[in-house]
């Protein structure tokens, strides 16, 4: 399910390697070089309320190592 999610928000520019499913996670990496990306992306596990319109929900955790920036 995530895996649509992220192909749903690639360009034609970009490709997404899947690197690791755990449980819970997906992990995929794109680019080379300084433009190398990496993120992680899971849905939640519990779902509660009684909602009458809700979209899917998803976290995403980027990694960008050319940035350099931490504590974002």
């Amino acid at each position: 399910v995530l895996a649509s999610f992220v192909l749903s928000c690639a360009t034609n520019a970009q490709t997404y390697e899947k690197v690791k499913t755990t449980d819970h996670w997906e992990a995929y990496k794109s680019g080379s070089g300084k433009g190398r990306f990496c993120f992680v992306g899971s849905e939640p596990i519990k779902k509660k309320g009684a909602y009458k319109r809700r979209d899917k929900t998803y976290v995403l955790v980027t990694h960008r190592p050319n940035d350099k920036k931490n504590k974002v």
